[in-house]
């Protein structure tokens, strides 16, 4: 690999989430990033508007704050985001989008993650921690795979506090293992869960960068 291309449903540069991959990249890889709102205003980012709590889904601006869009809305941006961006592609958002859906060249995360976290918590219970605005369509997306998954709202934006109250919460109510649903998540913030839960704590960014030298 020398090049990768990164796709965020929100606006880049994510200088969040790349520092992390290219932790774990070889070195010299160039990274190519393009975000589904960069071309947009802030009037027009405020007309995306969700219909309902199952359309909402939360990204990041450019200017690190957190915005709550419509994920339908995204919808038919993604597929001109991908032009001249190279392959292989990170998709850098664990939700399911049907326009994403058989896009050659592209690392879906949820095809990943998924599959990986049913085997590593088999004969666990998980607790996920993600954005609440994930949270009307957690359970359709996480129980096929871990059926006994139980769920806490906590965003990579939140203070580490709060998300590690988000994590006590999940613990005292059985949770063996824990997953931190977005991409966003830093290494430091799952240390900081781990510590002070003693549980497992798994990160969807961290996991996929792990991967990624796999597609040289």
């Amino acid at each position: 690999m020398t090049a990768l291309g990164v796709l965020t449903i929100g606006q880049s540069p994510r200088d969040d989430i790349v520092p992390v991959l290219r932790h774990f990249l070889p070195p010299g890889t160039s990274i190519v990033e393009r975000g589904c709102l960069d071309d947009l205003t802030a009037v027009e980012v405020d007309r995306l508007v969700p219909i309902d709590d199952r359309d909402a889904i939360e990204t990041r601006l450019r200017s690190g704050d957190s915005v709550i869009v419509s994920k339908a809305a995204l919808e038919p941006m993604l597929a001109n985001c991908l032009i001249d961006l190279p392959k292989p592609i990170l998709f850098l958002c664990s939700s399911v989008f049907d326009a994403m859906r058989n896009q050659s060249g592209v690392i879906q995360p949820n095809e990943i993650i998924l599959p990986v976290m049913r085997h590593i918590a088999a004969g666990q219970t998980l607790g996920v921690v993600g954005p609440a605005s994930d949270l009307p369509r957690q359970p359709d997306y996480w129980h096929p795979h871990a059926p006994n998954a139980r769920f806490a709202a906590g965003s990579p934006t939140d203070d580490v506090d709060e998300l590690i109250e988000a994590a006590l919460l999940l613990r005292g109510q059985g949770c063996t293992m824990l997953f931190l649903d977005c991409m966003g998540f830093s290494e430091d913030q799952r240390h900081a869960i781990r510590e002070a839960t003693d549980l497992p704590t798994v990160a969807a960014t961290t996991l996929l960068a792990r991967l990624l030298p796999e597609f040289r």
